[in-house]
């Protein structure tokens, strides 16, 4: 079944953006995502709305800057959320969110970060994680780590850390990456230029995270690869680390030989806490010698790392016309 979240303090904004979804294993389920004002400029704020079953939904006070002025002067962008879900943690049921915020003052430009203890109710003072780059994903450990990958500068691909709930972080590296060149993308009416893929299909490098019951951090990064001076395409690397994002094993390339010139992107990783098994999902047009037709691929990872990607579907699809 479907259920639509109620309105913001009996108001409804004129678009709702950027959703993430997180559930604890109390049995809460938590909402995160931004709102534009009726003029579709001014951001209002982050919301998150928890819920016991999915269906009836209650709010939390906003967060994010409310002091800013609106319009494009400041901007909550790409919240991410998490639940610690470790009976091994001394913040069990902590509730993070991260997010990036955009502002003309460059001092208060950056990653922000605020926690919950009593399911999303209230929330800590909005710290800022020294650091420049939209987080990507928030993931806890089973000490009460918490991981934040994140798009950093000069093609980075980075890990935040904090071993204290989220009061101070440190940075490491997980790898490199080269942003997909500017594609010709057309609504009919006009024409810009940004980063994409496949002939026209917006996209950006990103980055995949998870965390298993062992503390084994694994991570998957989409990045721009040369394969010749006239063959390139979207590849994804694999990449795990034992000791909290210190160091990363050597990289590992995504799909077989003679395919590894054909598109894979948009990457997604998950631990199942049961099974401890890890899978990666991903779109890939891998079955089509012209490498347009696309379907979603799922490769479990094993002692020897990630296995060949099988497909979950059976038909391809192109995603220029969906």
């Amino acid at each position: 079944n479907t259920h639509r979240l109620p309105l913001i303090f009996h108001w409804e904004p004129f678009v709702i953006l950027d959703p993430a979804i997180a559930a604890s294993d109390s049995g809460m389920f938590y909402c995160c995502y931004r709102a534009l004002g009726s003029n579709n400029t001014s951001t209002i704020s982050l919301f998150v709305a928890s819920s016991p079953d999915c269906i009836h939904w209650k709010y939390a006070p906003p967060l994010g800057d409310t002091t800013g002025g609106g319009g494009y002067r400041s901007q909550e962008i790409r919240p991410q959320i998490a639940v610690d879900n470790s009976p091994q943690s001394l913040h069990h049921g902590r509730v993070y969110v991260a997010w990036f915020h955009y502002d003309t003052n460059a001092a208060k430009m950056g990653l922000w970060f605020a926690w919950s203890d009593d399911h999303a109710k209230t929330w800590s003072a909005i710290s800022q994680i020294p650091i420049m780059g939209e987080p990507m994903q928030v993931h806890t450990g089973i000490h009460g780590e918490v991981f934040v990958a994140y798009e950093g500068a000069h093609e980075l691909v980075m890990l935040a850390v904090s071993t204290d709930g989220g009061s101070t972080f440190i940075q490491d590296t997980i790898g490199s990456f080269i942003e997909y060149s500017n594609v010709p993308v057309s609504n009919g009416q006009f024409t810009q230029y940004m980063p994409g893929i496949k002939h026209g299909l917006p996209a950006i490098a990103s980055v995949a995270f998870a965390v298993d019951q062992a503390n084994r951090l694994y991570a998957v990064n989409s990045t721009w690869k040369a394969w010749s001076s006239t063959d390139s395409s979207s590849a994804l690397f694999y990449r795990t680390s034992d000791d909290l994002g210190q160091h990363w094993s050597d990289s590992v390339l995504l799909g077989n030989g003679s395919t590894e010139n054909r598109d894979r992107f948009f990457p997604w990783l998950a631990n199942d806490p049961v099974t401890g098994e890890t899978s990666i999902i991903y779109y890939s047009s891998e079955l089509d010698t012209n490498n347009i037709s696309t379907t979603v691929f799922r490769s479990v990872v094993g002692e020897e790392g990630p296995g060949l990607g099988t497909p979950l579907q059976n038909h391809l699809f192109n995603p220029l016309s969906c």
